[in-house]
Protein backbone atom coordinates (compact mmCIF):
# COMPACT_ATOMS: atom_id res chain seq x y z
CA UNK A 1 0.00 0.00 0.00
CA UNK A 2 1.16 3.41 -0.90
CA UNK A 3 4.13 1.99 -2.86
CA UNK A 4 5.33 4.45 -5.72
CA UNK A 5 6.28 2.94 -8.88
CA UNK A 6 7.98 3.90 -11.82
CA UNK A 7 6.93 2.37 -15.37
CA UNK A 8 8.35 2.93 -18.99
CA UNK A 9 7.41 -0.02 -21.42
CA UNK A 10 9.88 -1.16 -24.78
CA UNK A 11 8.95 -3.62 -27.47
CA UNK A 12 11.04 -6.60 -28.34
CA UNK A 13 11.18 -8.70 -30.84
CA UNK A 14 13.77 -11.55 -31.96
CA UNK A 15 16.88 -11.49 -34.17
CA UNK A 16 19.50 -8.75 -34.42
CA UNK A 17 18.55 -5.32 -32.89
CA UNK A 18 15.27 -6.89 -31.62
CA UNK A 19 14.87 -4.18 -28.56
CA UNK A 20 13.10 -0.80 -28.98
CA UNK A 21 13.67 2.57 -27.39
CA UNK A 22 12.14 2.77 -23.71
CA UNK A 23 8.81 4.59 -23.58
CA UNK A 24 8.30 8.21 -21.66
CA UNK A 25 8.66 6.86 -17.78
CA UNK A 26 5.61 7.53 -15.88
CA UNK A 27 5.18 7.37 -12.08
CA UNK A 28 1.86 5.95 -10.64
CA UNK A 29 1.47 5.05 -6.72
CA UNK A 30 -0.83 2.49 -4.85
CA UNK A 31 -3.79 3.09 -3.03
CA UNK A 32 -3.20 3.98 0.82
CA UNK A 33 -4.03 1.21 3.29
CA UNK A 34 -7.01 1.43 6.24
CA UNK A 35 -5.44 3.77 9.03
CA UNK A 36 -4.63 2.19 12.23
CA UNK A 37 -6.69 4.35 13.97
CA UNK A 38 -10.09 6.36 13.38
CA UNK A 39 -9.56 10.31 13.99
CA UNK A 40 -10.59 11.73 17.48
CA UNK A 41 -13.96 13.52 17.63
CA UNK A 42 -13.50 16.55 19.68
CA UNK A 43 -17.27 18.06 19.39
CA UNK A 44 -20.31 17.23 17.80
CA UNK A 45 -22.83 20.25 17.85
CA UNK A 46 -25.73 20.63 16.02
CA UNK A 47 -28.37 23.81 15.73
CA UNK A 48 -32.12 23.26 14.05
CA UNK A 49 -32.68 26.19 11.43
CA UNK A 50 -36.11 27.64 11.08
CA UNK A 51 -36.90 29.37 7.14
CA UNK A 52 -40.30 30.04 6.01
CA UNK A 53 -40.37 26.74 3.77
CA UNK A 54 -39.30 24.10 5.31
CA UNK A 55 -36.53 23.60 8.96
CA UNK A 56 -33.64 22.31 8.58
CA UNK A 57 -30.53 21.02 11.19
CA UNK A 58 -27.21 21.96 10.51
CA UNK A 59 -24.58 19.13 11.90
CA UNK A 60 -20.51 20.36 12.96
CA UNK A 61 -18.49 17.71 13.69
CA UNK A 62 -14.41 18.89 14.99
CA UNK A 63 -12.24 16.39 14.73
CA UNK A 64 -8.38 15.40 15.16
CA UNK A 65 -6.04 13.42 12.42
CA UNK A 66 -4.42 10.24 14.10
CA UNK A 67 -0.99 10.48 14.15
CA UNK A 68 0.85 10.48 10.56
CA UNK A 69 2.43 7.09 11.38
CA UNK A 70 -0.79 5.28 12.53
CA UNK A 71 -2.42 6.60 8.86
CA UNK A 72 0.02 4.22 6.56
CA UNK A 73 -0.56 6.94 4.05
CA UNK A 74 1.42 10.42 2.88
CA UNK A 75 -1.76 11.78 1.47
CA UNK A 76 -5.52 11.82 3.04
CA UNK A 77 -7.82 12.68 -0.12
CA UNK A 78 -11.19 12.12 1.55
CA UNK A 79 -13.02 11.06 4.53
CA UNK A 80 -15.63 9.29 4.46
Amino acid sequence: PNSKYSICISTRREGDKGEGPHGPVIHVRTKCSEPLLPPLIEEITSELQYNTTYPKTKVIIKWKDPAPSSINCNRIQKYI
